[in-house]
């Protein structure tokens, strides 16, 4: 986009105005939009298959992430740790959107020495579902649906100051 001759600060706020909501979005706050938690079925540790909608039953942070992915690699042993410190935690649910097999998500998570169990993604896309463009991603939901808290990429799961914000949204 190139600013007009006539108005040459147009161009220019308009960019900043841009890169303002892009900065925003990318920031890890959610307005409370509700999705169709039923879009998306899960795999669960035990074999079922569940609709999101089905396990969501109350607040809960979904993180989603992949055994191809790079940064959930070196995150998913501080989920971990964050895991250990939650008084709730069935308010985690870990679900890999890999299309390889089970054993293959149980086995990477392994030798990664995490013991959290995740779930599979059976039907559906959460990046679709959620508006991501790569993993790891981290949303909070309650049980009608609504995103409380959106986070495309790695958190930081040993920082107080980080997960403060995403705890509070749970109790």
């Amino acid at each position: 986009m190139q600013a007009s001759p006539r108005f040459p600060l147009r161009g220019r706020i308009a960019r900043l105005c841009l890169a303002g909501a892009a900065l925003l979005a990318a920031s890890g706050a959610a307005t409370a939009q509700a999705v169709d938690l039923a879009s998306l079925s899960i795999a669960t540790p035990q074999g079922q298959t569940l609709t999101l909608a089905e396990a969501v039953q109350g607040p809960v942070i979904l993180h989603f992430w992949a055994t191809w992915c790079a940064p959930c690699r070196e995150e998913l042993p501080e989920l971990q740790a964050f895991s250990d410190s939650l008084q709730r935690p069935e308010a985690l649910l870990l679900v890999s959107v890999d299309t390889s097999s089970y054993e293959r998500v149980v086995s990477f998570l392994a030798d990664l020495g995490v013991e959290l169990q995740s779930h599979q993604i059976a039907v559906g896309n959460a990046g679709t579902l959620f508006g991501f463009l790569g993993y790891p991603s981290t949303v909070v939901v309650d049980a009608d649906g609504a995103v409380l808290y959106r986070k495309q990429g790695p958190i930081d799961w040993l920082d107080a100051d980080v997960t403060e914000p995403i705890l509070d949204l749970l109790f």
